[in-house]
């Protein structure tokens, strides 16, 4: 039931995609059997997605005047990878733009991210057992 409700709440929604590599192509190839508009913001010609995207936003994934372009087009925003710049995605979230996953959630797995690989570097007792 939830599975339907979703289905039909997204029907015809323009979706944008920050990035426009190989994830963002295959969203590309499936976005017209769910009945979605898909808009990349990339910047290259060249990048997978843009064969496949119904409208695209030349920018670098990190300009934020390009994401606030793509916003204008779209319904809600998600993303490729994890190369963003947090804060100025911050300012449009506050201007109203949707983002999913939430900027928040985004910052705590990027917290966590960084936290794990500073941990690995550092010399701890369980680091020393491993074999080099």
């Amino acid at each position: 039931m939830l599975e339907k409700t979703a289905k039909k709440s997204m029907k015809g929604k323009r979706v944008g995609v920050i990035g426009g590599g190989q994830l963002a192509w295959m969203m590309g190839a499936e976005a017209p059997n769910l009945d979605l508009k898909l808009i990349v913001q990339t910047p290259h010609q060249d990048d997978p997605a843009v064969s496949r995207a119904e409208q695209v936003v030349f920018g670098k994934i990190d300009d934020p005047e390009a994401t606030a372009k793509l916003a204008t087009l779209c319904d809600v925003i998600t993303f490729e990878n994890e190369f963003l710049d947090l804060n100025a995605l911050q300012e449009l979230a506050l201007q109203g733009v949707c983002f999913r996953p939430s900027l928040d959630a985004l910052a705590h797995d990027v917290n966590f991210v960084t936290m794990t690989l500073t941990s690995l570097t550092e010399e701890n007792t369980c680091m020393r057992d491993l074999p080099a």
